[in-house]
């Protein structure tokens, strides 16, 4: 690989790669080097970001942990192609000169684990017993959110926030809880519009079922005692 520009190609390469999912960023110059960055999310929302090139810092905070811009601040970079260079706004630490100092010292060598002197420990530790999940494995890498083409985060409609949905959501009602709460009020208003007079029917129907069954019961133990004596004689 050549070591070309300032900044490892491997870095530059992710960043060109990041810098394709800034097509819908709206950039509001507020000076000379700091903007106001709009981003959609995924819900069809939007929300805006305050990017600092002088001092290398995003509201979003990415670009503070990284070391690397994040895509607002790749926005507003593409904006100034002309009069700034990606490769400025990138931490020292993946710069060509950082990589080459870091192997620049004398390593001791290392003979194969074949010639290691052999320990015995008094046991042997044996492999964790895995399980394998149901359905088929995942073939894919997880990626990360800075990534281009990682899965959007799903946005909360009750709380606003990501990483659930409203399904889930512990900061106020959910969708179930909210369809159990409109059952019950639809059920005590039918209650309080029916009636009088149904409910006068319903007691009288549920004591004839109760007059019938105990009848039927005197009915069945008479016959009992009735073959029994008859045995008997």
């Amino acid at each position: 690989m050549s070591m070309e520009g300032s900044i490892i190609p491997n870095i530059t390469k992710a960043l060109i790669a990041q810098s394709k999912d800034i097509k819908d960023h709206e950039v509001l110059r507020c000076g000379n080097k700091t903007t106001e960055v709009t981003a959609p999310t995924s819900s069809g929302s939007s929300y805006m970001y305050a990017i600092n090139l002088e001092l290398k810092t995003c509201s979003c905070r990415l670009w503070q942990v990284s070391g690397k811009p994040c895509k607002h601040a790749l926005a507003f970079i593409a904006k100034l192609s002309r009069e700034v260079q990606m490769d400025d706004f990138v931490h020292d630490y993946f710069s060509v000169e950082k990589l080459r100092k870091t192997y620049s010292d004398v390593f001791n060598s290392m003979t194969s684990k074949h010639f290691w002197p052999h320990v015995d420990l008094g046991y042997k530790i044996k492999k964790p017993m895995l399980r394998r999940k149901p359905g088929r494995p995942s073939k894919t890498r997880i990626k990360a959110s800075d990534e281009p083409g990682a899965r959007k985060r799903k946005r909360c409609s009750e709380c606003h926030e990501l990483g659930h949905t409203a399904k889930k959501c512990q900061g106020g009602l959910t969708a179930k809880e909210k369809k159990m709460k409109a059952s019950h009020e639809n059920a005590s208003e039918v209650e309080s519009n029916d009636p009088p007079t149904s409910s006068t029917r319903g007691r009288g129907t549920s004591s004839r079922s109760s007059t019938t069954g105990s009848s039927k019961y005197v009915i069945h133990v008479y016959f009992f005692f009735y073959f029994l004596c008859f045995e008997h004689t």
